[in-house]
């Protein structure tokens, strides 16, 4: 039984911890392998250490080395800055251009330029221009060198399978698909983006003790669709809310009405998305904020601490309400701190006024809301009513 208990404060800790969870012996199976439902394109697949190979061939020919005439295959992901909408197409056709003239006349621009007319809009590859890749012997960016301590071949196997997991599941692509379930997912499991905090960092505020599995029930909402509205969330963060590369978050997570039953009926969804996280959206924390943390949860957290490394509690703070509470959040998050937050009210009664600038009605919320409404007009598809329970 105590190690069960264990087992339970161990996954929990983790999804509340998010990206900085810790890498177990036991790691679950990447989630290159997980049956998150994006619709699988057709387009070629390749071996992903072919492609990373490639990536740093394409890299030394940008700083003018290593080429030589003859016939080369290159494979890329379509290293391109974030805001530049490269396409599926043309990534696929530059990973499968086979180069049979001097590489003087024919280079890799040319292969884009090419398929431009093919273009697909809101299409983001996970290398941007300044994240350390362009000049990293092996093109690796710096947050995976970072992740792995810099420890250079299991960056590189983690990147590769980053790599793998965003072609297979659709991921470059993800903004531009319609998102049906975007509103009905936010009221299932509540968080937002309440801003920026008083040294620049987006607030991302996740409500756990919230979750409403028998709303997901109503509604037809899965694992898989969680899953999915949370990388389609994380993605649209990075590449449009905040696209500079090595950014990071600031978290707030709100711990009040939360109980043992509610982390028993979330422990497969959390368990696959602390994987997701610490997988692929690796060194994106700035600062951790634990607030209205029931009494049990610093016992909890007492077992657990001494497995963390030193690093990720350095950013954690846990808080349990009050007038602390209060005077870290101001602190912390400035004039884009939730007041919902700030006045303690963690209950479901309490009413959000749409004209706060913080907080659901952001106008970040508002704008990613907006972006989500925009690709479903461009498709004819409309977004899914959500079903409410009967009180």
């Amino acid at each position: 039984m105590t190690r069960l208990l264990a087992a339970v404060a161990l996954r929990w800790i983790s999804f509340l911890l998010s990206c900085w969870v810790l890498q177990r012996a036991s790691a679950a199976p990447f989630l290159s392998k997980m049956s998150l439902t994006f619709r699988r394109n057709s387009l070629v697949r390749l071996s992903y250490f072919d492609a990373l190979e490639s990536h740093v061939i394409m890299l030394k020919l940008k700083r003018g080395g290593g080429g030589q005439q003859g016939t080369s295959t290159l494979t890329s992901s379509s290293h391109a800055p974030a805001a530049t909408r490269t396409t599926a197409a043309a990534a696929d056709t530059l990973a499968t251009a086979t180069i049979s003239t001097p590489l003087n006349e024919t280079t890799a621009s040319d292969v884009l330029t090419d398929s431009k007319e093919e273009s697909v809009p809101y299409n983001f590859s996970l290398f941007q221009k300044g994240d350390g890749s362009e000049t990293d012997p092996d093109g690796i960016p710096g947050r995976w060198l970072r992740m792995q301590k810099g420890h250079r071949e299991k960056a590189k196997e983690a990147l590769q399978t980053t790599l793998e997991w965003r072609r297979d599941q659709n991921v470059d692509i993800i903004l531009s698909k319609p998102h049906v379930k975007f509103d009905v997912c936010k009221r299932v499991l509540p968080h937002y983006f309440s801003g920026r905090d008083a040294t620049g960092h987006v607030i991302f505020v996740q409500r756990p003790g919230k979750i409403q599995t028998s709303l997901a029930e109503a509604n037809n909402v899965t694992n898989d669709d969680l899953l999915y509205h949370y990388v389609f969330v994380l993605e649209y963060c990075w590449n449009e809310i905040e696209p500079r590369p090595d950014q990071t978050m600031t978290s707030v997570i709100d711990l009040g009405g939360l109980h043992f039953h509610k982390v028993r009926k979330m422990l497969h969804f959390v368990k696959q998305f602390v994987n997701m996280m610490s997988q692929h959206y690796p060194q994106r924390s700035y600062k951790t904020l634990l607030i209205n943390s029931p009494k049990w949860f610093g016992a909890t957290y007492r077992m657990i601490s001494p497995m963390l490394r030193e690093s990720t509690k350095s950013k954690i703070e846990i808080l349990s309400g009050g007038i602390r509470q209060r005077e870290v959040l101001i602190k912390y998050l400035g004039d884009h701190a939730p007041k919902e937050l700030l006045d303690g009210d963690s209950s479901d009664t309490v009413v959000i006024s749409e004209e706060d600038h913080t907080g659901p009605h952001s106008s970040m919320e508002k704008m990613i809301r907006a972006f989500v409404m925009e690709r479903l007009d461009e498709t004819g598809e409309v977004m899914q009513p959500v079903l409410e329970l009967e009180k």
